[in-house]
């Protein structure tokens, strides 16, 4: 006999459909599910448990709290479980939680972490000692912080993240500015901070990220980026083009300073100068106009980026007259 599943069914209905026992949450009322979470009849009972308890949402949340408590590490361990799968409808956990990060058992601490990441910005409570894990020996633990700061997504929380430049580890250092970089516009507190770090990275791959994380913020980075176009170092200009080639139609205030950026002397730094006009959007006359005179520039990729850039959006008839240079 086959099993067919629905795939659209309550996580805690699939492991019981395959595990047989408990089903659902429906199935059992809040009391019986708690019975079986603490004094589980068979292995594998307190897993399925926790995954019903979470379809109670918020109204198990109390008892789950509870269990937080508890001298035992599995039971403690389980009920985390159970709130990551409720995600933000355990915001009345996060007290407790946070008191669990400094659980003598690491994998404990490791799923209260996961918790307050899964609950998100309600877990705003958690961010000074999230901050204070960044900076803690145990570099598992610190990614984990790393996400739970993250996902919390407040102001105070992009601050915590940006601290985490400090730390003398470059995974954690690359963990971060690829957070930033999700998170766009939201961490646009982070940009002094993070433009810093960009221009005085002794990693070449580490600078190269914390640009792409400074163009992900929009609006606000723009000027900053546009001054940094007319660097002393190539290398600078070449990544803050970059940056504004990820920026998009937040970038439209950089259009005059990449035109003159398609003539720098540097012909990296053109070639992402062009890429950034093709990504803010259709050119403007002028843009074009320099565009059409990139097609002739020395560098083959410069070049070739120049006709892509007009070929996609149907300029690629566009004489080299066109329109007024800066």
């Amino acid at each position: 006999m086959r099993l067919f599943l629905n795939l659209r069914a309550p996580f805690g209905l699939i492991l019981g459909m395959l595990f047989g026992g408990l089903t659902c949450g429906a199935e059992l009322s809040l009391s019986a599910l708690l019975r079986r979470f603490d004094a589980p009849p068979a292995p594998g009972e307190r897993l399925r448990a926790a995954e019903s308890l979470a379809e109670y949402g918020a109204t198990a949340t109390p008892a789950l709290v509870e269990r937080l408590r508890d001298g035992d590490d599995a039971v403690r361990s389980y009920a985390c479980l159970a709130l990551v799968r409720m995600g933000p409808a355990a915001a009345e956990a996060v007290p407790q939680l946070v008191v669990l990060l400094d659980d003598p058992q690491e994998y404990v601490r490791a799923d209260a972490l996961t918790a307050l990441r899964e609950i998100g910005p309600a877990a705003a409570p958690a961010v000074p000692v999230l901050a204070g894990i960044l900076r803690s020996a145990d570099r598992p633990l610190r990614l984990r912080a790393l996400e739970s700061l993250a996902a919390i997504r407040t102001p105070e929380s992009c601050q915590a993240l940006t601290a985490a430049l400090d730390v003398h580890d470059r995974d954690l250092q690359r963990s971060t500015l690829k957070a930033l970089q999700r998170l766009g516009p939201d961490a646009a507190a982070a940009l002094p901070k993070l433009l810093h770090f960009a221009v005085t990275a002794q990693e070449p791959s580490l600078a190269d990220e914390a640009f792409l994380a400074a163009g992900a913020l929009g609006d606000v980075a723009v000027p900053e980026l546009v001054v940094l176009l007319e660097a002393e170092l190539p290398a600078t200009r070449r990544r803050s083009a970059l940056a504004l080639s990820r920026a998009g139609a937040s970038g439209e205030a950089a259009v005059p300073a990449l035109q003159r950026a398609v003539r720098d002397a540097d012909a990296a730094v053109r070639f992402r100068a062009v890429r950034a006009l093709g990504n803010i959007g259709k050119p403007a006359a002028a843009a074009q106009a320099v565009l059409a005179q990139a097609r002739h520039d020395p560098d083959a990729d410069v070049r070739w980026a120049a006709s892509q850039v007009l070929q996609r959006h149907g300029l690629e008839h566009t004489p080299v007259s066109a329109g007024t240079a800066p």
